[in-house]
């Protein structure tokens, strides 16, 4: 049987080396919404605007962020897609 794209895509980026943990989530920043690590860059908006057509050279020079915390946020969103757990995101107390 043949794996889906998610199950190719997350095999490749999620599972290796924990690229989830560049992902977290603070209640005192933008109440709880997951964000890239060490930032204020949410995934809703990396997302968002990958799917404006925003190129990957974009994002990292304008948001200051890289491209593993580019692949983070897709890896993250199709988990949430999928309904699986995100053990990998680390909540940060404040």
């Amino acid at each position: 049987m043949r794996a889906s794209a998610p199950e190719v895509y997350l095999s490749a980026m999620a599972k290796s080396e924990s690229i989830l943990k560049r992902i977290v989530s603070n209640p005192a920043t933008f109440g709880g919404a997951p964000c890239v690590r060490d930032t204020r860059v949410k995934v809703e908006s990396v997302l968002s605007l990958l799917a404006q057509g925003m190129s990957y050279d974009d994002l990292v020079q304008d948001f200051e962020i890289s491209v593993e915390d580019i692949h983070a946020c897709i890896a993250y969103a199709v988990l949430v897609i999928h309904g699986d757990t995100l053990e990998s995101v680390e909540v940060q107390k404040t």
